[in-house]
């Protein structure tokens, strides 16, 4: 990695990455190391650990750099395939339909257009919230 030129603290972030994943492998699934995992095995990390709040998709940087470092293509190919998924899943959020403001009863900030409005205050949805409200 250090050959990639990658700063230290992204190379720390990884390997703490890949000895969380190393952690959740071995209480959970009776994996000894990530080089004996399979592509069942990150799919149950990646769904353990969006429910548990973590962030899965930067783990997945760390774990992903792994795989192809010892050369496990599969692996590696999983990972990718994994954190293109999420960040599909993550852009599907903003595409929410916005509130009409005026069915509620909400007035728009003084001077703003409702078109300047819904840029100004997006709607979004919120997992943790589990409703749509101003960012």
């Amino acid at each position: 990695m250090k050959q990639a030129k990658k700063l230290a603290r992204t190379i720390d972030a990884y390997v703490k990455s890949v000895e969380f994943y190393a952690e959740f492998l071995q209480s959970q699934q009776q994996v000894i190391s990530p080089d004996d995992a399979r592509p069942m095995d990150l799919e149950k990390f990646v769904i353990w650990g969006s429910r548990e709040g973590e962030n899965v998709y930067r783990h997945l940087w760390g774990i992903r750099t792994y795989y192809e470092f010892i050369q496990h293509e599969d692996m590696g190919t999983r990972a990718s395939e994994w954190m293109e998924y999420l960040q599909n899943e993550t852009r599907k959020l903003g595409e929410f339909l916005k509130i009409n403001r005026d069915m509620y009863g909400m007035s728009l900030p003084s001077g703003l257009t409702p078109a300047q409005a819904d840029v100004a205050t997006p709607r979004v949805y919120s997992p943790r919230k589990g409703k749509i409200g101003l960012d």
